[in-house]
């Protein structure tokens, strides 16, 4: 994967934050372990050239535009109304353009400058292609040049100039941009995606929550967004961390574990921090001993949480610890371990990943206000040493550092903790590898899959997120051995598909969705759209065509078409029962004479199904001839997927037998594109029920 190198030195902007940060650094950093930041790009010890691969075309499609952004979007005092340019990027590339209602992919800026996003998330432009979307890259408040106030040194100057920087400014920012550049463009009608990574992910689904009416839907990649108030365990992050380290090695895991007890061993003697600043080549000499403790703990977290191609960081830290000689003692193999990921050096600084560089000074305040993250390992279950996460000594340390408490129940009152799954639909993947797949809904509830979806948030790992190769397209949930660990593999650019087959048809969006994501009869269905359906339904009263009222007779009836259904357990079963036995386990079924086969292709049509259903139950209860099927239709790509699709069958609605009765009510369910089988069937309206009653030999006849 590629990434941009980010130099430890700082430039002279950052000259006035520097005395007074490591002032403070020496204070408090000691009090407990650095939390790991979010970001889709690691900035730390693991850094990469500049990509080779971007051309200088790449850089010419790109557009820089400035917004006169509001300082303040909640208030409405004289100083909320000052504004400061918030920088955001266009590239018009592969855009169907306006009329045509082709989509707008708008990638939200976290914390950092928006210059290594546009090059490295190529997640997001591979997708722009497909689907003849307008990619927007929009830099966050407080970040690059998007800084408030004119200049960095008096927006970061105390909490009062400060107290602008935070999300809920930043995603109204985002909004504001938004509708700027569609009214812009004059692109109402072009639907639009917001995508980020991490934070920038957290910010892409709390944007979906609170602006509804501008964003269609989300992906977010690597959303912690139940990482506050005590919802997840703070121990999630390191058991994660550990868990890949101990997949990748047991013999490294186990010299990891053991070297924190070492380490102090060694730094209890006389002189044991000189012997330990010599042993590890440190640039400085060590205060104490938690200062290198919290230095490999750092190198340790970014390994795991950007673990993916070419290198794979946590084997690589791996192989350095078990290829050190046999003879090598514990922290021998650690500094070989050291040495395989930041290559040899005349010295290693300790004080990395805590200098004032933009990055640290702008999340170290965000995390001092509202994004209190709860992160430690309080227990033995790690290869850590315990350090529970001080809640009180955390305020203490944010209050001497800006003089102003932190809010850590705010983000949650908000924008919601686990009540997110109340609020909108979201379709999740999940590598069991992602650093923050801990903090993350993923759970759903049996009812939310069958409503139609009105939000994709898509979880998917960092891992995949920066850029697509060709070796690198496979879906997630196969595993693949490397370095002598399982690695989940990675997301194709085909993810988006689902996203666009939710909400393009809804749209009418024809030109965009047939060329980006259409399949057999996409053109039939954009005909169409969500407001046609809406139209017909309400014009006729939900009754869209008149009900037969008598036996279509045997020569006039249509053929049922064949089709392979599922019960909630797994088993399959192709309708309409023939003479063959065609239910997967059995030898042969008992034919009915008569079936009723109840379809439903949306949730807004169960009422309907209900009707037919239950005084058909009622009237034939006690009849062995007659079979009751209520079909509901899954037509997502993506949730026919067998790892999806056997998860999403374990929570649907299940048949509930009723030992009373000769004839059941089966639930089942029907995955895939099921347009030849409408068409055979005359089925255009989506939000309607249909009742086919079939008579032996499945001849639909009313």
């Amino acid at each position: 994967m590629a990434m941009t190198y980010y130099s430890l030195s700082y430039s002279l902007q950052w000259l006035p934050f520097l005395i007074p940060t490591l002032i403070l650094s020496c204070c408090v950093s000691a009090a407990q372990f650095n939390v790991p930041r979010l970001g889709p790009l690691s900035r730390g010890i693991l850094r990469n050239p500049e990509p080779a691969a971007v051309s200088e075309s790449f850089y010419k499609d790109l557009k820089t535009f400035f917004y006169a952004q509001t300082l303040d979007h909640f208030n409405y005092r004289p100083e909320s109304y000052k504004t400061f340019r918030q920088r955001y990027v266009m590239n018009f590339k592969h855009w169907g353009g306006a009329k045509a209602g082709a989509p707008i992919f708008a990638y939200l800026g976290a914390e950092a400058p928006l210059d290594g996003d546009l090059v490295n998330i190529g997640f997001v432009n591979d997708n722009a292609a497909r689907f003849n979307a307008l990619l927007i890259y929009i830099e966050h408040r407080y970040y690059g040049k998007s800084i408030p106030f004119g200049s960095t040194k008096v927006a970061l100057k105390n909490a009062s100039t400060l107290g602008y920087f935070n999300s809920a400014q930043a995603i109204a920012d985002y909004a504001a941009v938004l509708m700027h550049v569609k009214k812009r463009l004059h692109a109402q009608n072009s639907p639009v995606i917001v995508i980020g990574g991490s934070y920038g992910g957290m910010l892409a689904s709390w944007f979906r929550l609170k602006y509804p009416h501008i964003a269609l839907g989300a992906l977010a990649s690597s959303a912690p967004i139940l990482y506050f108030d005590e919802i997840a365990p703070e121990i999630g992050y390191y058991s994660i961390v550990t868990k890949d380290f101990r997949e990748a090695s047991e013999s490294c895991y186990r010299t990891i574990r053991r070297s924190w007890s070492e380490i102090d061993r060694i730094a209890s003697k006389p002189n044991g921090l000189s012997i330990l600043s010599k042993r590890f080549k440190t640039c400085a000499h060590l205060e104490s001993s938690f200062e290198l403790k919290d230095y490999l703990d750092s190198i340790y977290a970014e390994a795991a949480q950007y673990n993916e191609p070419p290198t794979y960081p946590v084997t690589v830290v791996c192989k350095g610890i078990n290829g050190a000689s046999k003879r090598t003692d514990t922290l021998g193999r650690i500094f070989h371990g050291l040495v395989a990921i930041a290559g040899k050096r005349s010295c290693y600084d300790t004080k990395e990943f805590n200098y004032p560089t933009e990055t640290y000074l702008g999340w170290r305040w965000q995390k001092c206000s509202e994004m209190v993250l709860p992160i430690g390992h309080a227990t033995n279950d790690t290869m850590f040493q315990p350090e529970p996460f001080n809640l009180n000594r955390f305020i203490k340390e944010c209050n001497s550092l800006y003089s102003v408490s932190p809010r850590p129940h705010w983000v949650t009152t908000y924008y919601g903790g686990r009540t997110l799954l109340s609020l909108s639909t979201q379709g999740m993947v999940r590598p069991e590898d992602d650093i923050y797949s801990i903090y993350q809904v993923f759970e759903k509830s049996k009812d939310k899959f069958s409503k139609e979806l009105k939000t994709v948030v898509c979880r998917i790992s960092l891992l995949g997120y920066t850029s697509v190769t060709e070796e690198r397209s496979t879906v997630v949930g196969h595993a693949e051995k490397d370095g002598g660990g399982d690695h989940q593999r990675f997301l194709t650019p085909d993810v988006m598909k689902v996203v666009l087959e939710e909400f393009m048809p809804q749209l009418g969006n024809k030109e965009a969705f047939e060329k980006g994501a259409g399949s057999a009869g996409s053109a039939d269905e954009m005909n169409r759209g969500y407001f046609a359906d809406m139209s017909e339904f309400k014009q006729h009263g939900g009754k869209i065509a008149m009900a037969n009222k008598i036996i279509i007779p045997a020569m006039a009836a249509m053929k049922f078409p064949a089709l392979e259904v599922n019960y909630s357990d797994g088993r399959s079963l192709k309708l309409p029962i023939s003479s063959h036995g065609n239910e997967a386990g059995t030898s042969k079924l008992d034919i009915p004479k008569a079936s009723l086969l109840c379809l439903s292709f949306r949730a807004s049509s169960q009422a309907m199904i209900d009707s037919w259903s239950k005084p058909f139950f009622d009237a034939f209860s006690d009849s062995k001839n007659v079979q009751l099927y209520e079909v509901s239709f899954v037509d997502s790509w993506f949730l026919s997927l067998n790892p999806i699709k056997r998860l999403l069958l374990r929570i649907m609605k299940k048949s509930k037998p009723d030992g009373k009765s000769v004839l059941q009510r089966q639930i089942v369910y029907s995955f895939g594109d099921h347009y030849y089988f409408r068409k055979e069937l005359k089925i255009l309206n989506l939000l309607t029920g249909y009742r086919n009653l079939v008579l032996f030999p499945h001849f639909n006849r009313g």
